[in-house]
């Protein structure tokens, strides 16, 4: 099974940070509101114009003045002119609250555009970081999918492994266990007809004797199943743990059927061990 990995997105980089930071100081940090008429360009603009009208009347005061007295210059002209200069004057002093509310407008316009623009790109930003948070998010939610679909797959493949091989072993096993049926049928048969044929040896008078004597000499005498069982048991159980069995079959006392069918029966048992012991062993392998 391919092993997947799971690769992070390069981390987030704000495009605005910077931007967004200064906006922030601006807004946060704003100076405290104050007015000086000499540092304002309007005020400086209005001071020029009215300084200009106020020399303009004053001059012409006195002119209007002289040329009523001959050209002598007078007290009366020099008031009458200086307070023409002074109209002026007092306008551009009354002019002085509006240039300063004007002047708040625009310090307050500045910060109300510092502060739209900074929630602007902040929402800009907000936004972006969300594209890249739902990628990354995505990615991850693919990772998680992939690999616990190769997990899930991989034990049922495991688990289906083990099932075929512990079919296998329950197909051999009940494969043996039918032929020992199989053969177990046929010697009882077997031996149920030898049986009959000592009968009739014994019920033909002199041939009674060698009658008997062969079906002792051939291994032919009645041998019951369950004796067959309980020896081939008794050495299954003796090699499980780690004991010789005692005697042999050979010299089980079984007779010749009796051996050949115990010997097929251990054969069985060990057949059917191996094969259990192979399943579990790939089993812990695949683990």
């Amino acid at each position: 099974m391919a092993t997947t990995t799971f690769k992070e997105v390069t981390p987030y980089q704000s495009q605005y940070g910077d931007a967004i930071n200064k906006l922030t100081d601006a807004v946060v940090n704003r100076q405290q509101f104050t007015y000086d008429p000499n540092t304002d360009a309007s005020y400086k603009a209005y001071a020029k114009q009215y300084g200009r009208l106020g020399d303009r009347a004053r001059i012409n005061t006195l002119g209007d003045y002289a040329a009523n007295t001959g050209g002598y210059a007078s007290t009366a002209a020099v008031s009458a002119a200086q307070q023409a200069q002074n109209d002026y004057n007092q306008q551009l002093s009354n002019m002085i609250p509006s240039l300063m509310q004007a002047a708040y407008d625009r310090y307050q316009g500045e910060y109300n555009m510092n502060l739209g623009a900074m929630q602007a790109l902040g929402s800009r930003d907000d936004s972006m970081y969300n594209r890249w948070n739902d990628n990354r998010n995505y990615n991850r939610d693919v990772f998680e999918s992939d690999r616990t679909y190769n997990y899930n797959k991989s034990v049922d493949d495991r688990d289906y492994a083990y099932k075929v091989a512990r079919d296998k072993v329950a197909d051999s096993q009940w494969a043996q266990e039918f032929g020992l049926d199989k053969e177990k049928f046929a010697w009882s048969k077997q031996q149920g007809n030898s049986g009959s044929g000592g009968g009739s040896g014994r019920s033909g008078g002199g041939r009674s004797g060698s009658g008997r004597s062969g079906g002792s000499g051939g291994g032919g005498g009645s041998v019951s199943p369950a004796a067959v069982s309980q020896y081939a048991g008794q050495v299954a159980a003796a090699a499980l743990s780690g004991n010789k069995p005692t005697g042999s079959i050979k010299n089980s006392g079984l007779g010749v059927k009796g051996e050949i069918v115990a010997s097929n029966r251990l054969a069985a048992m060990r057949n059917a061990l191996l094969g259990t012991a192979a399943a579990v062993n790939k089993r812990k392998k695949t683990k």
